[in-house]
């Protein structure tokens, strides 16, 4: 009996592709998380210190105006950045959650398809086997009419 082939072996290679590629690109998108959170922890470490720094200033008996007012202003402009890298951390995790779906999508997509190869070669199988038997019992007939 000829060997067993699947008619979607390609489709199935194309699938396992696909999910590698995915699987490159969620690795890709937890990276730029990685790299969006430790640009936050950085700037809210800048902050911490500006902020100790301005109540620095404060304490002083002759505080120096024009100083206070600069750090105010950096103050704010320290506030923007962080809620600019805030932001950058919702899109990348956002990111990388549609990556996640992707990948789950592709793996169901090869499951089903390897599900179905399985099938098929389970058929395969039981129908060997069957004209195996059905062999044998013709060579038992055989010799059971020559003897």
């Amino acid at each position: 009996m000829k060997r067993f082939q699947f008619r979607l072996e390609t489709a199935l290679r194309l699938r396992r592709l696909a999910e590698q590629q995915a699987q490159a690109a969620l690795a890709e998108a937890e990276r730029a998380v990685l790299a969006a959170e430790q640009a936050l922890t950085k700037t809210l470490g800048e902050r911490e210190r500006h902020l100790a720094y301005y109540a620095q200033l404060q304490q002083q008996s002759k505080p120096d105006i024009a100083l206070i007012a600069a750090t105010c202003q950096y103050t704010e402009i320290l506030e923007e950045h962080l809620e600019t890298q805030r932001q950058i951390v919702r899109t990348a995790l956002d990111a990388r959650d549609k990556r996640r779906e992707a990948l789950q999508t592709s793996r169901r997509e090869r499951e089903l398809i390897e599900k179905l190869k399985e099938k098929k070669h389970q058929e395969y199988l039981l129908q060997e086997a069957a004209e195996e038997q059905a062999w044998l019992d013709e060579v038992a007939v055989l010799r059971f009419g020559r003897a």
